[in-house]
């Protein structure tokens, strides 16, 4: 088999890598943000740089205080919020000219009158710490310098972050696997038999790069996220936002306290049957407005409850992708449990086929987009140089 009907493989067994690795992306993301992993590491690795003892005080500093979110349970009534709790969402990131500014105000502020920076930092460190004493060191050989102390401490910070990153990313790795690995054995997603239902079934083949080639053009990899083109739809919405800006800015300031803590809904609701009687012919103002105040809404719970609404995005995303895509691309392939066969139709391959998805999906949905990309590409001069 060759030429057009094995790039066709090809597309196939991309897509179906690419559509788990977003599926597989999406539940790291919803963990993360419920276990607060990124921010409990980045917290953990500021901790090693500058002991226990500074690393709290740094955290109530205000400059680092903007990056913390209030959060807690949220009592999601027919049409009410209450706030019950709160809890600080650790950061995920922190600019290195604030967190630098931020320590060394802290230090300013807990050593005593007279005190140098690294006789302050030295007094700290009862258990040897490595951090304070580069920090001790750095203070050292600019002679008290605020400004070149501060300098130093940023390059510190900026090559820090860099070995966290890549270490982040290595470890992350492992963990697409093992999810990638567990969705694989979850829905049954064997490589091996895909191939041979993408070799053997040409109508499954090519209804399955109809979806892939539909995806492409759907889609595009946006600073490593893959999101939906801009549409006309999208454009209309920009539009007609900026026709009642004034209208929606007004509501913003007047309205943001009652959306959060009364009945946001149905103030709503009475607000577009004020302003456009059911009698106008102005169906689409009140559909902004509508939308508008939405979004309003969504932005105060944002503001809130940051963990909450990042999950629940996450979730229907992943609902999304799933009834949208996935589902259409395993009735395609055939793939899943059948429970009326024996062993649910498990092959003795079958743990070889699931451990390279799992190795598959561990590559990344950016990456195996862009691929998908390239070799949609190049099926299409193919067949534009056959036709001509």
């Amino acid at each position: 088999m060759f030429g057009i009907e094995a790039l066709n493989i090809v597309i196939g067994l991309i897509f179906v890598y690419l559509l788990f690795s977003l599926f597989v992306s999406i539940i790291n993301e919803i963990i993360t943000s419920l276990l607060q992993i990124r921010g409990t590491e980045l917290k953990g690795i500021i901790q090693n740089m500058v002991s226990s003892e500074l690393v709290d005080k740094i955290y109530e500093h205000p400059k680092i205080k903007t990056f913390l979110h209030r959060t807690g349970k949220v009592n999601f009534g027919t049409e009410t919020f209450a706030h019950k709790e709160h809890h600080g969402v650790l950061p995920d990131e922190i600019p290195p000219e604030d967190f630098t500014k931020a320590l060394i105000q802290t230090i300013r502020n807990e050593k005593e009158k007279g005190q140098s920076i690294s006789e302050y930092l030295k007094s700290l460190n009862t258990n040897s710490s490595v951090g304070l004493n580069y920090l001790s060191s750095l203070a050292e050989e600019v002679d008290e310098d605020l400004d070149k102390f501060e300098k130093e401490v940023q390059d510190w910070y900026n090559k820090v972050m860099g070995y966290a990153s890549d270490w982040y990313k290595r470890k992350l790795r492992w963990v697409l696997i093992a999810l990638g690995f567990a969705v694989a054995l979850a829905f049954n997603v064997d490589s091996i038999a895909i191939f041979k239902t993408l070799a053997d079934n040409p109508e499954a083949r090519q209804a399955l790069v109809v979806q892939a080639e539909g995806f492409v053009n759907d889609y595009e990899n946006e600073d490593g996220q893959i999101v939906l083109k801009a549409s006309d739809d999208s454009v209309l919405t920009i539009s007609r936002k900026t026709m009642l800006s004034e209208t929606v800015d007004d509501l913003r300031r007047s309205f943001i306290p009652v959306i959060d803590s009364l009945h946001g809904k149905r103030l709503r609701n009475e607000i577009r049957t004020a302003l456009f009687p059911e009698d106008t012919a102005t169906s689409k103002f009140k559909t902004a407005l509508d939308d508008s105040l939405k979004r309003i809404a969504q932005d105060s719970l944002k503001a809130q409850y940051p963990q909450v609404v990042a999950v629940d995005s996450a979730y229907n995303r992943l609902i999304t992708l799933k009834e949208q895509q996935i589902e259409q691309a395993m009735s395609t392939l055939g793939i899943g449990w059948d429970l009326k066969k024996p062993w649910w139709g498990l092959k003795w391959y079958s743990i070889i086929g699931w451990m390279i998805t799992a190795l598959a999906i561990s590559m990344g949905a950016p990456f195996w987009f862009d691929i998908l990309k390239k070799v949609v590409n190049i099926k299409t001069e193919i067949k534009k140089q056959k036709t001509g």
